[in-house]
C-alpha cells in the first residue's frame, strides 16, 4: 500500500472555474473528517483504487485548503480488503442511512420489482436498479416510443433521433 499526503480541496478556482466558499469547505471537512472516502480511477466508482481521509484544514490569509492522506492499494490482498470496505461503505451510505426511503420506494413500486433488484449507488437520491423495470412500469408507453425511434450512423457515431407523435407526452 502506498500512502500519499496532499491537498484534497481548496477555495480557489478549479478546472471548471468553480470556487468553493470557505463555509462549504468548513462544512465538508466537519462532515467528513473521520470518514474513509473511496478513491476511484477517474471518478469511476467501478474502478476503486484506494481511499482517502481528510486530515486537516489549513488556512492563510486569502486561501484555505483541506488536506488529506490517501492510501492506494498495490496487492491482491489489499485490493480484497478494499472491496470489503467498499461493500460496507456502500451498504451504510446507500442502504442503512436511507432505510425509510428505500422501504417507501419498494412499496410504491410494488409488484413491478423483480427478485433481482439492487440499490443503485446514487449520492443525491434513493434509487433502485432492476433490469427491464422500465418495460414493466410503462409497457404501452415504451411500445409507442420505440416505434418512433430512428437510428442514423454518421462517421462511426450513433445518433438517436426521436420523433414523438401527438399522443405521447413526457412529464
Amino acid at each position: 500500500m502506498k500512502k500519499y499526503q496532499g491537498v484534497a480541496i481548496t477555495d480557489g478556482k478549479n478546472r471548471k472555474d468553480h470556487i468553493l466558499p470557505l463555509r462549504t469547505l468548513l462544512k465538508g471537512y466537519h462532515d467528513s473528517r473521520n470518514t474513509l472516502i473511496p478513491i476511484n480511477l477517474g471518478h469511476d466508482r467501478t474502478k476503486p483504487i484506494g481511499y482517502t481521509l481528510l486530515t486537516g484544514l489549513y488556512m492563510e490569509p486569502g486561501k484555505a485548503y483541506i488536506t488529506n492522506t490517501s492510501e492506494i492499494m498495490e496487492t491482491k490482498e489489499e485490493y480484497e480488503k478494499l472491496r470489503q470496505f467498499l461493500n460496507a461503505y456502500d451498504y451504510e451510505k446507500f442502504c442503512k442511512n436511507h432505510e425509510k426511503e428505500l422501504d417507501e420506494l419498494k412499496k410504491r413500486l410494488g409488484g413491478v420489482l423483480s427478485n433481482k433488484f439492487s440499490v443503485a449507488p446514487v449520492s443525491q437520491a434513493v434509487a433502485i436498479k432492476d433490469k427491464d423495470i422500465i418495460y414493466r412500469l410503462f409497457p404501452d408507453w415504451i411500445e409507442k416510443v420505440f416505434s418512433c425511434l430512428v437510428f442514423t450512423i454518421k462517421k462511426d457515431t450513433y445518433y438517436l433521433h426521436i420523433h414523438f407523435s401527438e399522443e405521447i407526452y413526457l412529464c
